[in-house]
């Protein structure tokens, strides 16, 4: 886009679009971009594509409560053409599913109806067939969707409209957000997104009102951030940072719970209820109320990779991802514009980095990007958003974004074509067969994917827990 027609579409948009309306126009670009895509890659089609690894292993609560009478053992996985040994773990000869059971929760009433659908329409209802697949897509879309709407309305309280529109475009479109609410439907982050979001908002209005009935409700929040991804749980840090200041706000903020104590203790007990799913069925399966599902995995938190979770092409969060970038870059604007959030968001994104990368897997298996920073989307488009409105005050400034946004979103859009046809391998990547793929689209011909194969670096996971040198050698 010229110089010329981008003052002209400014012109028109100011004139003729109702700038409050365009903020919505995102989360509907996005289901139509979802549907699209799925359709093209006949995920719904394929049994196996979802209920495998670790997806199975989120999913797998469901039919063991609703079909298999409690089967804690798994085996109709296998006896549906599957494998339970696929996300199962041994303790002292009993296995158990190491993945928690918030993203069955979340997704139970979708599965109840697509269980209703197949038995209306006779199909088998095991738990495996075209109606369940559907729901599972139905479900994550519903959540994505919402938490996309929910971060658009406390945006809209402190960006223009123009920047909140730019801003859920980037995290909805730009990011690895799409892959994993449309291809690995069934893990964890999507759903944990849409957590994050629903956490956001009850922040900024326990922020705004002092409210007590707002610490309850993120009581139920932080109950799901633990039952989806226990690792999450460095978020509970937000609700507490938000719209501190100073260090007068932060004396008024522990005030303010003190004074609302009994909302504080209920929202305490509401997270144990919530989670408590968890521990019964840890209960019921270890006879134990708590287990280390990580086993052997485990922290090195004297020697974070943060520059390999940023630039390695194994997983780098900004070669496949590149515009999470501008997100990153407007944390040095976040206090100027957002102050209410300045604290809380810079906090977290401080030690979510430190922690992910401190992580003995550090590139954390197979996965699009590196898949722990998707639920920190909710979270980072602030810092996005701060960026932006930067750019709007300076002429030169949005020529230099959009500029930017372009080939960037080109090239995600690339990445993520590549990942889908397996173009970009899942998880040993290396630099030189990154360029052997690089804007090549499928097919790339045999010979293309001979030279990529020879240059691929495979991982060591096992090793990469006990040997702190291998890890840190690894590219």
């Amino acid at each position: 886009m010229n110089l010329s027609g981008f003052v002209i579409f400014e012109g028109f948009k100011n004139k003729y679009m109702p700038n409050r309306l365009i903020t919505f126009l995102v989360p509907v670009l996005f289901i139509v971009f979802c549907f699209k895509m799925v359709d093209n890659q006949k995920a719904v089609d394929r049994k196996v594509h979802y209920f495998q690894y670790d997806q199975a292993g989120y999913y797998s609560y469901l039919p063991a409560v609703f079909i298999y009478n409690q089967d804690w053992t798994f085996s109709f996985f296998d006896t549906n053409g599957m494998s339970s040994a696929q996300f199962l773990k041994d303790v002292n000869g009993v296995r158990f599913n190491k993945y928690p059971v918030g993203v069955s929760v979340l997704q139970a009433p979708f599965f109840l109806g697509g269980h209703l659908v197949a038995g209306l329409n006779g199909d088998a209802q095991n738990g495996f067939t075209k109606p369940y697949r559907r729901a599972v897509f139905l479900s994550v879309l519903f959540y994505v969707t919402l938490g996309l709407l929910i971060l658009r309305n406390v945006l809209s309280r402190y960006f223009s409209n123009w920047t909140v529109f730019f801003s859920l475009g980037v995290i909805a479109l730009g990011t690895n957000l799409i892959f994993y609410t449309t291809h690995e439907p069934l893990m964890s982050h999507a759903y944990s997104f849409f957590i994050f979001s629903c956490l956001v908002m009850l922040s900024d209005q326990y922020y705004r009102t002092q409210r007590g009935r707002y610490l309850l409700l993120m009581g139920v929040c932080a109950g799901f951030v633990l039952l989806t991804r226990i690792p999450n749980a460095i978020v509970f840090l937000v609700p507490v940072l938000w719209g501190i200041e100073s260090r007068a706000n932060l004396k008024a903020r522990f005030l303010s719970f003190w004074s609302n104590r009994l909302s504080v203790f209920g929202a305490i007990g509401l997270t144990f209820l919530v989670f408590l799913p968890q521990l019964l069925y840890y209960k019921a399966v270890l006879g134990s109320f708590w287990i280390d599902s990580y086993g052997n995995e485990r922290f090195f938190f004297g020697d974070p990779l943060i520059g390999k979770l940023f630039f390695s092409f194994r997983k780098g969060l900004l070669i496949y991802t590149p515009l999470v970038g501008f997100a990153f870059l407007g944390l040095f604007f976040l206090k100027r514009f957002f102050k209410a959030g300045f604290l809380a968001v810079t906090t977290y994104v401080i030690i979510q980095l430190y922690l992910v990368s401190s992580w003995g897997c550090w590139w954390y298996g197979g996965g699009f990007s590196m898949r722990p920073f998707v639920e920190s989307l909710a979270l980072l488009i602030f810092p996005l958003a701060a960026l932006i409105e930067w750019s709007r005050l300076r002429y030169w400034s949005k020529f230099v974004f959009v500029g930017l946004l372009i080939p960037f979103f080109w090239l995600q859009e690339l990445h993520l074509h590549q990942y889908c046809k397996s173009i970009i391998h899942n998880d040993s990547m290396s630099k030189e067969s990154y360029k052997v793929i690089f804007g090549k689209r499928y097919p790339i011909g045999q010979e293309a994917m001979d030279k990529r194969e020879e240059y691929l670096l495979r991982p060591d996971p096992g090793r990469v827990n006990h040997d702190a040198v291998f890890r840190k050698e690894m590219k």
